[in-house]
């Protein structure tokens, strides 16, 4: 009997209160579906807007509430990839400034090393002899003057010698002897 009264319902036309029985829907043509519906409508209509309409859906199938959390989760996103693009600006300016920083070190080290040069009696003495030509009493000094003009140091080439005095570029003793030979012989030819 419970069963019967779950296939009963009310029906809103005349005689209200009275229960009939649910029948299965046969309408198999589409008019008779149709007509079904329009049936509904009107007996229905008055419930229309009693009814709660469910939620609303777009094209890919997304609720309200999906939206609004890929919403956040975009506008999360936008806000952690400013903060990541400000965090790697920061390492590399960080980066930058301790290669300076090591580099300005290396530099402070060497001019204080060569500062504790100074503080040498010898090396004060051999900068005294080099730089400016200085000699100790009793010694007698010589500078080399060179085609141009200026003082040849210790350190500098000569045009034409190498380390062990001779290059290719100088002729060799037997050349210029040779060549003197020949000069010595062809008398009128040298006078040309």
């Amino acid at each position: 009997m419970a069963r019967d009264k779950r296939s009963m319902r009310t029906h809103a036309g005349p005689g209200r209160g009275q229960r009939r029985a649910r029948t299965a829907r046969s309408a198999t043509t589409p008019v008779e579906r149709e007509a079904g519906a329009s049936r509904a409508g009107r007996t229905f209509g008055a419930l229309r807007g009693k009814i709660k309409r469910p939620t609303l859906k777009n094209n890919l199938g997304l609720t309200r509430r999906a939206l609004v959390f890929f919403a956040v989760l975009a506008l999360l996103a936008l806000s952690y990839v400013n903060s990541l693009r400000t965090y790697l600006v920061q390492q590399s300016t960080m980066a930058t400034t301790q290669q300076q920083i090591a580099e300005r070190s290396q530099r402070a080290s060497d001019l204080q090393r060569q500062l504790d040069r100074w503080h040498d009696p010898a090396f004060v003495k051999s900068q005294a002899r080099t730089r400016l030509g200085w000699v100790m009493p009793g010694e007698v000094g010589y500078r080399v003057i060179g085609a141009d003009g200026t003082v040849i140091t210790a350190g500098a080439d000569v045009a034409g010698l190498d380390r062990q005095g001779v290059t290719d570029l100088s002729p060799r003793w037997w050349d210029r002897l040779s060549s003197s030979v020949k000069t010595a012989d062809e008398p009128g030819a040298a006078r040309r």
